[in-house]
């Protein structure tokens, strides 16, 4: 169950900001080790919170045309898990050390055998656009054990898709609708992949994620009339936990507007991400990226390397 498992105890944050937070406290921490050996030019090379973000971000972008073109046909779980372990692993590492590219294609090798999504290690590599299969298998074999320490073993990742089939059955069965509730499914899938450029999966439960899907999906599915389009999902998540306005208890009444907000909430803030991702500085901040490695090559990292201690098991504790 999602409330007792490690998805939501350790990898569940309470905002944005508390996420920056982290992330700002490891790039000081990392910054200070280099600081008394680099001048004030040099230190201008260093990348901010939010360009860190951003290439993180863009990289996942390129990573998710690899994932549509992977053969056989991958599995929504499988990309899903794959950016969950991604966003956790650089919670505490930064880029410089470990670049995103090979973090990413390791990270959905790793879910794809956690997930059970049965492909070999040969036919995984065939997949890779770049270097030789000889090269890609030994980049990702290599980087498995150091990305299951940055995610602490913890592999439990909770998905939206099941909660959204349950839902999905609960509106057909509970409301009158003028179409087919299959129609929203391809709208909600979009909805989900636009949830991977951003910390959804860091932030959100996913029965929520999947709520906000389904208001993004009946804005997408044609219907013109928004207010019309929200008057059928309150009036769905108002049945989802058997409120009526008119005679339930306050308290009743407090948990459907705390929902109905917290669905807006994440709808906002997926769309909001979505629509403000950008490819076109991606070079300008792979240059910088270069150009600090070369600067402080010499200098070593406090968070490089990280390996299984000896005889360290690395099989999750949280199937």
């Amino acid at each position: 169950m999602f409330s007792t498992s490690t998805h939501k105890k350790k990898w569940t944050f309470d905002s944005p900001a508390h996420i920056d937070k982290i992330r700002q406290d490891i790039t000081d921490k990392y910054y200070a080790v280099f600081r008394p050996h680099l001048d004030h030019h040099h230190m201008m090379k260093a990348l901010s919170v939010d360009e860190q973000k951003d290439y993180i971000r863009m990289v996942g972008h390129f990573g998710s045309l690899f994932a549509e073109k992977f053969t056989p046909k991958m599995w929504l779980s499988v990309k899903w898990t794959a950016y969950t372990y991604y966003r956790r692993f650089y919670l505490n590492r930064m880029i410089f050390d470990y670049h995103p590219k090979e973090v990413l294609l390791t990270c959905f090798y790793l879910a794809s055998k956690v997930d059970e999504f049965n492909v070999s290690i040969e036919d995984f590599v065939r997949n890779i656009q770049g270097g030789t299969d000889e090269d890609n298998r030994a980049i990702i074999i290599g980087m498995e054990p150091k990305v299951m320490v940055g995610l602490n073993f913890e592999l439990a990742v909770h998905c939206p898709f099941r909660a959204l089939e349950g839902h999905l059955l609960e509106m057909k069965k509970e409301l009158l609708l003028g179409f087919d509730i299959d129609a929203l499914r391809p709208f909600a899938n979009d909805f989900f992949h636009k949830c991977l450029y951003g910390d959804a999966s860091l932030l959100y439960p996913p029965s929520q994620i999947s709520l906000a899907a389904i208001k993004f999906a009946l804005y997408q599915l044609g219907n013109s009339d928004l207010e019309k389009n929200d008057e059928i999902l309150n009036e769905f998540l108002m049945k989802f936990l058997s409120v009526d306005e008119w005679s339930s208890e306050p308290g009743k009444m407090l948990v459907y507007n705390k929902l109905a907000e917290r669905v807006k909430e994440i709808y906002d803030y997926v769309m909001a991400i979505y629509d403000a991702h950008d490819t076109e500085t991606f070079d300008a901040i792979v240059v910088i990226i270069q150009d600090w490695i070369d600067v402080s090559k010499d200098i070593p990292s406090p968070f490089r390397p990280i390996e299984p201690s000896e005889g360290e098991d690395i099989d999750s504790d949280d199937d």
